[in-house]
Formats: C-alpha cells, structure tokens, sequence
C-alpha cells in the first residue's frame, strides 16, 4: 500500500502522531539524517515505515535575544573582576556539586 495524497494531508494535519496506514498511534521516530532532513517513521502496530521530510517553516525569538544577552554580558565582564562564581552549587555528596 502506497501513502496517497489524501493519507498524507491527514498525517501532516494532525501532526503526525498517528500510523498513516492503520490510524495507531504507536509510532517511533528513530532515524535523523541531517542532510537530508528526514526522520525515519516506524509503527508498532502494522510495522509500516515511512520518512517524514522536515521542513524549517519559521523561527521565533527567545527572550532576551542573544545579541541583548552577548551585550550584557560583556558589560558583567567588564564590571566584574575574573573570579568564578560558585554561588549556585550546592552539595550533593562529599566531593561532588550539583547546579541549580
């Protein structure tokens, strides 16, 4: 059985979390190949595989931007002396320091 365009408008509609084949929602991503940019689509139910082509469609900026953070930062830098700051370690066993 062949994906049809009907099979695919549906799997892209709703996000592809389900087989396009059987309709079953056990499907694994396992395989990313980035030159390509496809991922490899497996079900648990039927055993059917398909690629998913990923496509980049947008991007959204994180607050603050990285250039504002590039900018703070050199600021801090210059402000502070190069000592590090170990503030926010706290012990997790003798010798050993989780980050919070």
């Amino acid at each position: 059985m062949s994906i049809d365009a009907e099979m695919e408008r549906e799997y892209i509609e709703d996000g592809g979390r389900f087989c396009p084949y059987c309709a079953g929602p056990n499907i694994f991503r396992e395989h990313f190949d980035e030159y390509y940019k496809t991922q490899t689509v497996t079900c648990d139910n039927c055993h059917a595989s398909w690629y998913e082509h990923l496509v980049l469609d947008s991007l959204e900026e994180i607050e603050p931007s990285y250039a504002e953070d590039a900018e703070d930062e050199e600021d801090e830098e210059d402000e502070e002396e190069s000592t590090p700051d170990f503030t926010h370690l706290q012990p997790v066993q003798k010798g050993l320091f989780r980050s919070f």
